[in-house]
């Protein structure tokens, strides 16, 4: 019984030790009893999911440090250029600058919603309406939305759809989110090839990259990613989180692939 009773000591010594310094230390015991060695083990368990669970902690609080710096800097942005541009036009009695205000007007605009619409996918108010929805349609619709900027920007745009329907049961109005999301994504991004080929229930977004050595594909799809091929000056990195969420709430997945100058986006519905 005393070397029990000892035994139990030394654990609760170890313990309000291991809690008054904050150390990575373990507990640790030299008895042959079963039952106390079984105790020694289980508290250790314990401890390690106490550290994780901090750890995890620890790193959201980094994030969340992190993404309010990268949120007030995109929000602030063009709200100060707005600001100058109409102290200008004041000042000049022109309008020639309204064209401007207007402009970064709409960009503050779009970060806001992108922030709505983020803070309403994790907090899980967004309704699904699952239904069978033409993956074709959607792909053509979108690029049709685009086809003008990927030109203006001297892309050289392939379309590999098939000519009979592929259907998949989703939400329309996800889909089409998360395909507007990739494809602005590679027109912000890319540069001179972009293609998208369908096949089956698959879906490869494919573009070339300048710089695709600073790109960690691993992070793509992490909210507030701030690589510059992710996150430019007026983009929240927002819009391949939102994809991510959406694909997950659908029950899709989506992976990335690097190869030389080119990324591909392969999307399985």
């Amino acid at each position: 019984m005393f070397f029990l009773k000892h035994d139990i000591q030394s654990l609760n010594k170890q313990l309000e030790s291991i809690k008054s310094t904050d150390t990575n230390a373990r507990l640790t015991t030299s008895t042959s009893d079963k039952d106390i060695t079984e105790l020694c083990n289980s508290m250790n368990a314990v401890l390690d999911e106490r550290r994780e669970a901090v750890t995890r902690v620890q790193l959201r609080n980094t994030e969340f440090k992190r993404a309010m710096t990268n949120i007030s800097h995109d929000l602030r942005t063009p709200l100060t250029s707005a600001i100058g541009y109409l102290q200008m036009a004041r000042e000049s009695g022109s309008h020639e600058h309204l064209g401007l205000v207007e402009e970064r007007l709409k960009s503050l605009t779009t970060l806001m919603n992108s922030l709505f619409e983020y803070t309403k996918i994790i907090e899980g108010r967004l309704e699904y309406n699952p239904e069978k929805v033409s993956l074709c349609d959607i792909l053509r619709d979108v690029i049709a939305q685009f086809y003008g900027d990927f030109t203006a920007k001297g892309f050289e745009v392939s379309l590999d759809i098939p000519d009979e329907p592929v259907y998949a049961i989703c939400d329309k109005s996800a889909a089409e989110r998360v395909v507007q999301n990739l494809v602005k994504n590679a027109l912000e991004h890319g540069y001179k090839r972009f293609e998208i080929v369908l096949r089956d229930s698959e879906i490869v977004f494919r573009n070339t990259v300048r710089d695709i050595d600073s790109l960690d594909v691993g992070l793509m799809f992490e909210r507030f990613y701030t690589a510059d091929l992710s996150r430019t000056s007026g983009n929240t990195g927002l819009g391949l989180a939102i994809v991510k969420e959406l694909v997950e709430a659908m029950g899709w997945k989506i992976t990335v692939v690097k190869s030389g100058d080119i990324i591909s986006c392969v999307l399985s519905c």
